[in-house]
């Protein structure tokens, strides 16, 4: 049953979608739908009309001492609505469709998924690649760019339709809170999905100068040690964790020598069909930037879903 109100219905967990009738946008629904059922939580389809008038325009001076005049087109926002209503159940089939409702928003796609996000208190919010605003040489469209630095709420970006089953999440850690968090979320999502956990910490050895041959492989040496063994310290609590917290919660974990967004995307591939969870920053990023190198990397070129997690302590 659907319903066509922008009010929170009650206090049932949320899961929300950015939709635009778009192929991207479909297979985002068809996911969010996967997760609310998994989640016991209602779907939110949110479409943002970004090309539409201002609700509010100064009228002109005659008019005056009234200067504030509604334009809002309310016939053109209930057939967005009717739109988004059927674009859903002929997306969604009706045995695997959670209760939603449509909300249709004017203004800037990225404020109004947020807002929405903030309002039901979301859990996921849950975007495709490119809608119908995006570029075909652009492999991430702006608005879920965005969306997974500053929703706060993890983010799903998605490329494709949903598998049958998903058999793994594959996580990555090196040890900050971000993957701290990344790997809580992941943990819960494979125990919700009768999945298996994959923890993976990927290293590389340092940059060195020396001024010699001996010198050189010294530090290389002391370098890879350091560096493995911290990423092996990273995957071992977090496999701990996971383990204590979901005692029959299928575990494993792998250290990879290379470069982390190269290294979690190609386990994602291994792992498929599989879902990819990072965090927003690691231990090696500048605070001031709401998301990481890695986790943009991944966003851009993963070829599984991926989820972007952001530490509870970010604003």
């Amino acid at each position: 049953m659907a319903s066509q109100s922008s009010e929170t219905v009650d206090d049932q967990p949320a899961v929300v979608v950015g939709a635009d009738g778009s192929f991207a946008s479909a297979a985002a629904v068809r996911w969010a739908a996967k997760e609310a059922l998994c989640q016991d939580a209602r779907m939110r389809v949110v479409m943002a009309r970004a090309d539409a008038p201002p609700e509010r325009v100064l009228a002109p001076q005659p008019v005056w001492p009234l200067p504030i005049v509604n334009i809002r087109d309310d016939e053109a926002v209930e057939k967005a609505q009717r739109f988004m209503d059927e674009f859903v159940r002929n997306t969604v089939p009706a045995d695997c469709r959670p209760e939603y409702d449509v909300v249709v928003r004017d203004g800037d796609p990225v404020e109004a998924l947020i807002d929405e996000v903030r309002g039901v208190h979301a859990g996921l919010l849950v975007m495709g690649r490119r809608g119908l605003g995006g570029f075909a040489s652009l492999m991430l469209g702006s608005i879920s760019d965005k969306c997974a630095a500053h929703a706060p709420c993890p983010v799903m970006v998605v490329a494709g339709d949903p598998a049958d089953r998903t058999t793994t999440v594959v996580v990555g850690v090196d040890g900050s809170a971000g993957s701290t968090e990344a790997v809580e979320w992941a943990a819960q999502q494979a125990a919700d999905l009768a999945a298996r956990l994959h923890v993976v910490g990927a290293w590389k050895a340092p940059i060195v100068v020396a001024d010699s041959v001996s010198s050189t492989l010294n530090l290389l040496n002391e370098g890879v040690e350091v560096y493995a063994a911290d990423a092996r310290k990273a995957v071992e609590s977090a496999l701990r964790r996971s383990e204590a917290r979901f005692p029959s919660l299928d575990v494993s974990g792998d250290v990879v020598q290379g470069d982390a967004s190269v290294v979690l995307i190609e386990a994602a591939i291994q792992a498929a069909p599989a879902v990819l969870v990072v965090g927003t920053r690691g231990r090696g990023g500048f605070k001031s930037l709401l998301l990481g190198s890695v986790a943009h990397q991944c966003l851009h070129h993963a070829k599984t879903p991926v989820v972007v997690v952001r530490p509870w302590t970010e604003d």
